[in-house]
């Protein structure tokens, strides 16, 4: 599944369960002429017009989703290859499932780290 819309699907299931809301209307046509004055502002080339800033959106969707991991001096202090990997490392979709219990946060912290290894690797 496309890491967007992955994050996008945990959004509406959060909206749906009662755990996240959507923004009033207003909010979000005030969001929609934002980011279409931003990224038409930074278009290439036309066939590009609907691309978004990856990092950013999908932090922003996490954050709404309630899936954007506590990644503050406490995680620094009590896992710092995990910490480093969130914010100095290629951007996941696995990051935003790192505080997900069971084995399905414990295979996302891994995933991150290890990308993170082999995204600086010199070998």
């Amino acid at each position: 599944m496309p890491p967007l819309a992955e994050l996008q699907a945990r959004w509406l299931a959060a909206v749906l369960v009662g755990k996240a809301q959507l923004p009033t209307k207003t909010a979000m046509q005030a969001e929609i002429d934002a980011d279409e004055s931003r990224y038409n502002n930074k278009v290439f080339a036309d066939r590009m017009r609907s691309t978004v800033d990856f990092g950013k959106y999908t932090a922003d969707i996490a954050r709404r989703a309630g899936c954007y991991p506590e990644m503050g001096l406490t995680r620094m202090m009590s896992d710092f290859p995990l910490w480093l990997a969130f914010w100095f490392g290629p951007v996941l979709p696995q990051s935003y499932r790192v505080d997900d219990d069971g084995k399905r946060g414990e295979d996302a912290r891994w995933r991150v780290k290890e990308t993170y290894k082999t995204f600086f690797s010199t070998s």
